[in-house]
Formats: structure tokens, C-alpha cells, sequence
């Protein structure tokens, strides 16, 4: 599995910076897990903290594009991340059903 950076930017407000990738030279598709820890070890970051966002697969090219977010710290990812933003929903339409009933 080749891993290539193609473009990082950086994102200071938020603590992260968002990083475009290719991965080439890979046999069956990789999980989002395996992603993690290459683009982990290809950036030197610590895998729990990269939000993997965007996973394209080109048709017959055999390459994927990845679109990932890599935070500083834990706190930022939890609030930020994936994870963080389900539990804002859920805590939302939990405050909002009391209110409609």
C-alpha cells in the first residue's frame, strides 16, 4: 500500500489540518482502520486522532483518493470528529422532544 500526500492545509481555528492523499499499489480495499494507521505512520501523527472523511474510489484507475482531518489534540477531535457531532445531534433532538410533547 503507497500512500502519497497530494496537499495539506493547515487549520489553526480549528486545530487541524486537512490532508488530501492517494493510495496506490493496494490489493483488495483496505479497511478505514489500515487507512489510519498508514496515513498515521506517512504523517507521524497518532492514529486516534485523524478523522477520515472521504474515501474515493477512481473506477478502473486503481487509485483512491482519501480526504482526512488530523487534529492536534484529543479534545478538538472528540468535538469535532465524527463521533462529536453525533452526540450533538442526539443531545439536540433529546432537549427539543420534552419541548414538543
Amino acid at each position: 500500500m503507497e500512500i502519497t500526500i497530494l496537499s495539506e492545509k493547515e487549520e489553526s481555528l480549528l486545530k487541524r489540518k486537512t490532508v488530501k492523499a492517494e493510495l496506490s499499489e493496494y490489493g483488495p480495499t483496505p479497511s478505514k482502520a489500515a487507512l489510519k494507521e498508514e496515513l498515521a505512520k506517512k504523517l507521524k501523527a497518532d492514529a486516534a486522532l485523524i478523522d477520515l472523511r472521504d474515501v474515493a474510489h477512481s473506477f478502473g484507475g486503481g487509485k483512491v483518493t482519501l480526504t482526512c482531518y488530523v487534529y492536534k489534540d484529543a479534545k478538538m477531535a472528540e468535538l469535532l470528529g465524527k463521533e462529536g457531532l453525533k452526540k450533538r445531534i442526539a443531545a439536540k433532538k433529546a432537549k427539543a422532544a420534552p419541548a414538543a410533547a
